[in-house]
């Protein structure tokens, strides 16, 4: 094993090395890439939007009906749906509960949900609204 001093390095990398000390992507300061992703979604407060979008993709997954969708809306934990058909509306009126109840089973898996539900209960999903 070969150590070195400070006189083998250039002064470039000295300063280099003084300028991470706290980096926490340091290799003394490992960190899973996970966690890194974690931080970084909850620091910039991206949560909600990614957990809006993946709302949205669930519906267009799970109703099948993306095409007659005009536009997704989540406030409040309500998802609000315009939908372009009124036959394809009145259809799916009668199965939103099914989809609710399909859309609430994928996003318990979701981890990412989970959390965000402990955060803030408003976040958790508990009604479709058709219009």
């Amino acid at each position: 094993m070969i150590y070195y001093n400070d006189n083998d390095f250039s002064l470039e990398m000295i300063r280099q090395r003084d300028r991470t000390m706290g980096d926490p992507m340091r290799r003394r300061d490992v960190q899973p890439l996970s966690a890194m992703m974690e931080y970084a979604v909850f620091e910039l407060k991206l949560q909600d939007g990614l957990h809006r979008q993946r709302i949205f993709n669930l519906w267009d997954e799970i109703s099948c009906v993306s095409k007659y969708t005009i536009s997704h809306n989540f406030v409040d934990s309500i998802l609000y749906i315009r939908l372009s058909s009124s036959v394809v509306r009145s259809q799916l009126y009668f199965q939103t509960e099914y989809i609710l109840k399909t859309m609430l089973a994928a996003l318990k898996k979701d981890a990412f949900y989970r959390r965000m539900c402990a955060i803030d209960e408003k976040n958790a999903l508990k009604t479709i609204v058709l219009k």
